[in-house]
């Protein structure tokens, strides 16, 4: 019998608890549209919202369309995507020039550690520090040359 009290008991109070919960949550359905209000996006009239309960309620693909954001709704989720910006072959062209740059800047202090580095007159301080230079400056230059292959394949796919 102290079983079916103990079960009684905690089923009861997940219900009450459901219930408070669901009073919380607050709901338009059934609310009466006190009226409209244009949305507009930089002085340009891009859609309208209706207003309840003094919240105005817009449309988000109008809204999110309009500030350059994709939408895509699926099983009860509206989802939002930035878009990719769209850059010109001359954007991308000054790219490869500023990173054709770095590559050939770089390449010439690695040399120049190297030099420095075969001279053998260093100190050990001296030589740990150009070493570490060194270093830093070739994982630079893989990373300088990968973006520029990716800029190269960006400019190629642009020009078909």
């Amino acid at each position: 019998m102290k079983k079916y009290f103990v079960g009684f008991l905690v089923g009861a109070i997940f219900t009450l608890s459901t219930s408070v919960f669901a009073d919380d949550i607050k709901s338009i359905i059934g609310q009466t549209v006190q009226g409209t209000a244009v949305v507009s996006l930089d002085e340009k009239e891009i859609g309208s919202a209706v207003i309840i309960n003094g919240t105005s309620y817009a449309p988000v693909r109008t809204v999110s369309e309009a500030s350059g954001l994709s939408v895509d709704y699926s099983k009860g989720v509206v989802k939002m995507k930035t878009k990719a910006k769209q850059y010109s072959a001359e954007d991308i062209q000054k790219e490869i020039d500023k990173y054709t740059m770095l590559i050939s800047s770089t390449e010439e202090g690695i040399e120049r550690a190297n030099t420095s580095i075969a001279s053998g007159s260093l100190s050990e301080d001296e030589l740990n520090y150009l070493t570490e230079g060194k270093e830093q400056r070739e994982k630079l230059l893989v990373s300088y040359k990968n973006k520029l292959a990716e800029l190269q394949a960006q400019l190629a796919e642009l020009q078909k």
